[in-house]
Protein backbone atom coordinates (compact mmCIF):
# COMPACT_ATOMS: atom_id res chain seq x y z
CA UNK A 1 0.00 0.00 0.00
CA UNK A 2 2.77 2.42 0.98
CA UNK A 3 4.72 1.64 -2.19
CA UNK A 4 1.66 2.29 -4.33
CA UNK A 5 1.07 5.62 -2.64
CA UNK A 6 4.71 6.63 -2.95
CA UNK A 7 4.63 5.90 -6.68
CA UNK A 8 1.50 8.00 -7.06
CA UNK A 9 -0.68 5.07 -8.10
CA UNK A 10 -4.32 5.14 -7.05
CA UNK A 11 -5.56 2.28 -4.93
CA UNK A 12 -8.22 0.03 -6.36
CA UNK A 13 -11.48 -0.44 -4.47
CA UNK A 14 -10.27 -3.80 -3.16
CA UNK A 15 -6.95 -2.31 -2.04
CA UNK A 16 -8.83 0.55 -0.36
CA UNK A 17 -10.96 -1.96 1.55
CA UNK A 18 -7.86 -3.86 2.68
CA UNK A 19 -6.15 -0.61 3.69
CA UNK A 20 -9.15 0.58 5.69
CA UNK A 21 -9.24 -2.76 7.53
CA UNK A 22 -5.50 -2.84 8.18
CA UNK A 23 -5.23 0.78 9.33
CA UNK A 24 -8.44 0.58 11.38
CA UNK A 25 -9.85 3.58 9.52
CA UNK A 26 -13.16 4.56 7.97
CA UNK A 27 -11.82 7.26 5.64
CA UNK A 28 -9.63 6.58 2.62
CA UNK A 29 -8.27 10.13 2.78
CA UNK A 30 -6.43 9.35 6.04
CA UNK A 31 -4.71 6.23 4.74
CA UNK A 32 -1.93 8.08 2.92
CA UNK A 33 -1.13 10.27 5.92
CA UNK A 34 -0.98 7.27 8.23
CA UNK A 35 1.03 5.19 5.74
CA UNK A 36 3.78 7.81 5.56
CA UNK A 37 3.52 8.38 9.31
CA UNK A 38 4.40 4.69 9.77
CA UNK A 39 7.81 5.27 8.16
CA UNK A 40 8.45 8.45 10.15
CA UNK A 41 7.40 6.87 13.46
CA UNK A 42 9.52 3.77 12.84
CA UNK A 43 12.65 5.73 11.96
CA UNK A 44 12.23 8.18 14.85
CA UNK A 45 11.74 5.52 17.53
CA UNK A 46 14.45 3.22 16.24
CA UNK A 47 16.96 6.07 15.98
CA UNK A 48 16.20 7.24 19.53
CA UNK A 49 16.45 3.71 20.96
CA UNK A 50 19.65 3.04 19.01
CA UNK A 51 21.18 6.28 20.31
CA UNK A 52 20.38 5.45 23.94
CA UNK A 53 21.69 1.87 23.68
CA UNK A 54 24.83 2.94 21.82
CA UNK A 55 25.75 5.65 24.32
CA UNK A 56 25.03 3.36 27.26
CA UNK A 57 26.92 0.37 25.89
CA UNK A 58 30.05 2.40 25.09
CA UNK A 59 30.89 1.95 28.77
CA UNK A 60 31.83 -1.67 28.06
CA UNK A 61 32.24 -1.83 24.27
CA UNK A 62 34.24 0.07 21.65
CA UNK A 63 32.12 2.74 19.97
CA UNK A 64 31.84 0.88 16.64
CA UNK A 65 30.70 -2.31 18.36
CA UNK A 66 28.31 -0.40 20.61
CA UNK A 67 26.84 1.39 17.58
CA UNK A 68 26.36 -1.86 15.66
CA UNK A 69 24.77 -3.58 18.65
CA UNK A 70 22.66 -0.54 19.49
CA UNK A 71 21.20 -0.21 15.99
CA UNK A 72 20.58 -3.94 15.65
CA UNK A 73 18.80 -4.29 18.99
CA UNK A 74 16.79 -1.11 18.47
CA UNK A 75 15.42 -2.53 15.21
CA UNK A 76 14.80 -6.02 16.57
CA UNK A 77 13.13 -4.66 19.73
CA UNK A 78 10.79 -2.22 17.98
CA UNK A 79 9.88 -4.86 15.41
CA UNK A 80 9.23 -7.44 18.16
CA UNK A 81 11.71 -9.82 16.52
CA UNK A 82 13.62 -10.78 19.64
CA UNK A 83 16.94 -11.59 17.97
CA UNK A 84 19.99 -10.73 20.09
CA UNK A 85 23.71 -10.80 19.30
CA UNK A 86 24.54 -11.70 22.88
CA UNK A 87 24.74 -15.20 24.30
CA UNK A 88 21.56 -16.21 26.17
CA UNK A 89 19.61 -13.26 24.73
CA UNK A 90 19.71 -10.31 27.19
CA UNK A 91 20.73 -12.33 30.27
CA UNK A 92 23.91 -10.28 30.68
CA UNK A 93 21.72 -7.17 31.19
CA UNK A 94 19.39 -8.70 33.78
CA UNK A 95 20.33 -6.03 36.32
CA UNK A 96 20.82 -3.17 33.84
CA UNK A 97 17.82 -0.86 34.27
CA UNK A 98 18.72 1.42 31.35
CA UNK A 99 18.99 -1.44 28.85
CA UNK A 100 15.90 -3.29 30.10
CA UNK A 101 13.67 -0.20 30.25
CA UNK A 102 14.88 1.06 26.85
CA UNK A 103 14.30 -2.29 25.15
CA UNK A 104 10.89 -2.82 26.76
CA UNK A 105 9.82 0.70 25.79
CA UNK A 106 10.72 -0.05 22.17
CA UNK A 107 8.81 -3.35 22.35
CA UNK A 108 5.69 -1.66 23.74
CA UNK A 109 5.78 1.16 21.18
CA UNK A 110 6.15 -1.34 18.37
CA UNK A 111 3.39 -3.53 19.77
CA UNK A 112 0.58 -1.04 20.37
CA UNK A 113 0.13 -0.33 16.67
CA UNK A 114 0.96 2.51 14.28
CA UNK A 115 -2.59 3.83 14.19
CA UNK A 116 -2.47 4.25 17.98
CA UNK A 117 0.89 6.01 17.83
CA UNK A 118 -0.45 8.25 15.04
CA UNK A 119 -3.56 9.15 17.03
CA UNK A 120 -1.53 9.92 20.16
CA UNK A 121 0.83 12.10 18.13
CA UNK A 122 -2.05 13.96 16.53
CA UNK A 123 -4.39 14.41 19.51
CA UNK A 124 -2.00 14.42 22.52
CA UNK A 125 -4.95 14.65 24.91
CA UNK A 126 -6.71 11.67 26.47
CA UNK A 127 -10.17 13.23 26.11
CA UNK A 128 -9.86 13.60 22.32
CA UNK A 129 -8.39 10.17 21.55
CA UNK A 130 -10.61 7.75 19.57
CA UNK A 131 -12.24 4.93 21.62
CA UNK A 132 -10.13 2.28 19.85
CA UNK A 133 -6.90 4.05 20.80
CA UNK A 134 -8.00 4.45 24.42
CA UNK A 135 -8.95 0.78 24.58
CA UNK A 136 -5.61 -0.43 23.23
CA UNK A 137 -3.59 1.83 25.55
CA UNK A 138 -5.50 0.75 28.66
CA UNK A 139 -5.48 -2.93 27.67
CA UNK A 140 -1.75 -2.89 26.87
CA UNK A 141 -0.95 -1.35 30.25
CA UNK A 142 -3.22 -3.82 32.04
CA UNK A 143 -1.77 -6.88 30.30
CA UNK A 144 1.83 -5.81 30.90
CA UNK A 145 1.17 -5.11 34.58
CA UNK A 146 -0.75 -8.36 34.95
CA UNK A 147 2.15 -10.33 33.47
CA UNK A 148 4.70 -8.41 35.54
CA UNK A 149 2.93 -9.09 38.84
CA UNK A 150 2.18 -12.74 38.05
CA UNK A 151 5.71 -13.58 36.90
CA UNK A 152 7.19 -11.91 39.98
CA UNK A 153 4.80 -13.58 42.44
CA UNK A 154 5.09 -17.03 40.86
CA UNK A 155 8.87 -17.02 40.42
CA UNK A 156 10.09 -15.13 43.50
CA UNK A 157 10.53 -18.43 45.34
CA UNK A 158 12.14 -20.23 42.40
CA UNK A 159 15.92 -20.35 42.97
CA UNK A 160 16.47 -21.23 39.30
CA UNK A 161 14.93 -17.96 38.06
CA UNK A 162 14.17 -14.98 40.33
CA UNK A 163 14.86 -16.51 43.73
CA UNK A 164 18.57 -15.65 43.91
CA UNK A 165 18.27 -12.09 42.51
CA UNK A 166 18.01 -8.81 44.41
CA UNK A 167 14.59 -7.16 44.61
CA UNK A 168 15.51 -4.62 41.94
CA UNK A 169 16.81 -7.29 39.56
CA UNK A 170 13.70 -9.39 40.20
CA UNK A 171 11.50 -6.47 39.17
CA UNK A 172 13.51 -5.85 35.98
CA UNK A 173 13.51 -9.53 35.01
CA UNK A 174 9.77 -9.92 35.69
CA UNK A 175 8.98 -6.73 33.74
CA UNK A 176 11.03 -7.80 30.71
CA UNK A 177 9.55 -11.29 30.74
CA UNK A 178 6.02 -9.86 30.80
CA UNK A 179 6.59 -7.30 28.04
CA UNK A 180 8.63 -9.60 25.82
CA UNK A 181 5.89 -12.25 25.97
CA UNK A 182 3.81 -9.86 23.87
CA UNK A 183 5.63 -11.58 20.93
CA UNK A 184 9.07 -9.92 21.23
CA UNK A 185 11.02 -12.96 22.44
CA UNK A 186 13.91 -11.45 24.45
CA UNK A 187 14.74 -13.15 27.75
CA UNK A 188 16.92 -12.60 30.80
CA UNK A 189 15.70 -15.76 32.52
CA UNK A 190 16.03 -19.41 31.53
CA UNK A 191 12.49 -20.02 30.25
CA UNK A 192 12.90 -23.79 30.63
CA UNK A 193 13.28 -23.31 34.40
CA UNK A 194 10.04 -21.37 34.90
CA UNK A 195 7.23 -22.96 36.86
CA UNK A 196 4.42 -24.44 34.77
CA UNK A 197 2.03 -21.80 36.15
CA UNK A 198 4.34 -19.00 34.96
CA UNK A 199 4.73 -20.69 31.60
CA UNK A 200 0.94 -20.70 31.19
CA UNK A 201 0.83 -16.96 31.92
CA UNK A 202 3.46 -16.32 29.26
CA UNK A 203 1.54 -18.45 26.75
CA UNK A 204 -1.61 -16.46 27.53
CA UNK A 205 0.22 -13.20 26.80
CA UNK A 206 1.83 -14.60 23.65
CA UNK A 207 -1.52 -15.81 22.36
CA UNK A 208 -3.03 -12.31 22.72
CA UNK A 209 -0.01 -10.46 21.31
CA UNK A 210 -0.11 -6.75 20.42
CA UNK A 211 -2.32 -4.21 18.71
CA UNK A 212 -3.57 -4.18 15.13
CA UNK A 213 -1.20 -2.73 12.53
CA UNK A 214 1.71 -3.27 14.89
CA UNK A 215 4.97 -5.19 14.73
CA UNK A 216 3.59 -7.71 17.23
CA UNK A 217 1.67 -10.86 16.41
CA UNK A 218 -0.94 -12.93 18.28
CA UNK A 219 -4.71 -12.68 17.89
CA UNK A 220 -4.35 -8.95 18.75
CA UNK A 221 -5.40 -6.99 21.81
CA UNK A 222 -8.44 -5.54 20.03
CA UNK A 223 -9.75 -9.03 19.27
CA UNK A 224 -9.31 -10.04 22.90
CA UNK A 225 -11.12 -6.94 24.18
CA UNK A 226 -14.02 -7.44 21.75
CA UNK A 227 -14.48 -11.01 22.96
CA UNK A 228 -14.33 -9.91 26.61
CA UNK A 229 -16.99 -7.29 25.88
CA UNK A 230 -19.13 -9.87 24.08
CA UNK A 231 -18.82 -12.24 27.02
CA UNK A 232 -19.77 -9.49 29.47
CA UNK A 233 -22.80 -8.55 27.38
CA UNK A 234 -23.90 -12.17 27.37
CA UNK A 235 -23.52 -12.42 31.15
CA UNK A 236 -25.47 -9.18 31.62
CA UNK A 237 -28.03 -10.39 29.03
CA UNK A 238 -27.58 -7.28 26.92
CA UNK A 239 -28.37 -7.32 23.23
CA UNK A 240 -25.55 -4.95 22.21
CA UNK A 241 -21.81 -5.34 22.77
CA UNK A 242 -20.40 -2.11 24.19
CA UNK A 243 -16.85 -0.81 24.66
CA UNK A 244 -16.43 2.63 26.24
CA UNK A 245 -20.16 3.19 25.67
CA UNK A 246 -19.72 2.55 21.95
CA UNK A 247 -21.66 -0.22 20.21
CA UNK A 248 -19.57 -2.89 18.50
CA UNK A 249 -20.98 -4.14 15.22
CA UNK A 250 -21.98 -7.85 15.14
CA UNK A 251 -19.66 -8.32 12.14
CA UNK A 252 -16.69 -7.25 14.28
CA UNK A 253 -17.64 -9.74 17.00
CA UNK A 254 -17.97 -12.49 14.38
CA UNK A 255 -14.52 -11.66 12.97
CA UNK A 256 -13.02 -11.84 16.44
CA UNK A 257 -14.66 -15.20 17.12
CA UNK A 258 -13.55 -16.58 13.75
CA UNK A 259 -9.97 -15.43 14.27
CA UNK A 260 -9.72 -16.97 17.73
CA UNK A 261 -11.24 -20.25 16.53
CA UNK A 262 -8.86 -20.50 13.55
CA UNK A 263 -5.87 -19.70 15.77
CA UNK A 264 -6.95 -22.16 18.47
CA UNK A 265 -7.58 -24.97 15.99
CA UNK A 266 -4.20 -24.30 14.37
CA UNK A 267 -2.52 -24.55 17.76
CA UNK A 268 -4.43 -27.75 18.59
CA UNK A 269 -3.43 -29.38 15.30
CA UNK A 270 0.22 -28.40 15.69
CA UNK A 271 0.44 -29.62 19.28
CA UNK A 272 -1.25 -32.87 18.30
CA UNK A 273 1.31 -33.48 15.56
CA UNK A 274 4.21 -32.67 17.87
CA UNK A 275 2.94 -35.17 20.44
CA UNK A 276 3.07 -37.81 17.70
CA UNK A 277 6.60 -36.90 16.61
CA UNK A 278 8.21 -36.09 19.98
CA UNK A 279 8.60 -37.75 23.37
CA UNK A 280 8.83 -34.62 25.49
CA UNK A 281 6.85 -32.98 28.32
CA UNK A 282 3.52 -31.65 27.04
CA UNK A 283 4.14 -28.17 28.49
CA UNK A 284 7.33 -27.87 26.39
CA UNK A 285 5.53 -28.81 23.19
CA UNK A 286 2.60 -26.51 23.90
CA UNK A 287 4.94 -23.61 24.66
CA UNK A 288 6.88 -24.26 21.45
CA UNK A 289 3.70 -24.13 19.36
CA UNK A 290 2.23 -21.02 20.99
CA UNK A 291 5.56 -19.24 20.69
CA UNK A 292 5.77 -20.16 17.01
CA UNK A 293 2.12 -19.34 16.29
CA UNK A 294 2.57 -15.88 17.81
CA UNK A 295 6.06 -15.56 16.22
CA UNK A 296 7.47 -14.77 19.66
CA UNK A 297 10.60 -16.86 19.32
CA UNK A 298 10.99 -17.99 22.93
CA UNK A 299 11.78 -21.64 23.52
CA UNK A 300 12.35 -24.04 26.38
CA UNK A 301 15.55 -25.15 24.61
CA UNK A 302 13.96 -27.91 22.55
CA UNK A 303 13.86 -26.27 19.10
CA UNK A 304 17.30 -27.48 17.87
CA UNK A 305 16.51 -31.01 19.07
CA UNK A 306 13.14 -31.38 17.33
CA UNK A 307 12.81 -33.96 14.59
CA UNK A 308 12.54 -32.84 10.97
CA UNK A 309 8.73 -33.33 10.81
CA UNK A 310 8.30 -31.26 13.99
CA UNK A 311 10.45 -28.46 12.60
CA UNK A 312 8.28 -28.40 9.49
CA UNK A 313 5.19 -28.10 11.68
CA UNK A 314 6.76 -25.20 13.60
CA UNK A 315 7.72 -23.42 10.39
CA UNK A 316 4.23 -23.80 8.96
CA UNK A 317 2.71 -22.50 12.19
CA UNK A 318 5.01 -19.46 12.17
CA UNK A 319 4.11 -18.75 8.54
Amino acid sequence: ILTSLALGRKLSLQEQAVALEAFNQTSVSRIQRIAFAVIKITLLIELLVAAVLTLWWTRDLPFTAALTQGVFHAVTAFNNSGFAFFEHSLARFSGDAVTILTVTTAIILGGIGFSVLYDVGQQRRWQTLPPYTKTILVATLALNLFGFVMVWLLEVGNARTLGELSVGDQALAAWLQSVTARTAGFTTLDVSQLRDSTTLILMFLMFIGGGSLSTASGIKVGTFIVLLAAMWSFIKQRRDVLILKRRIEPETVQKALALVMVTTLSAFAAVFLLTLFEQRPFIDLLFEVISALSTTGMSRHITPELSAPSKVVIMVVMF
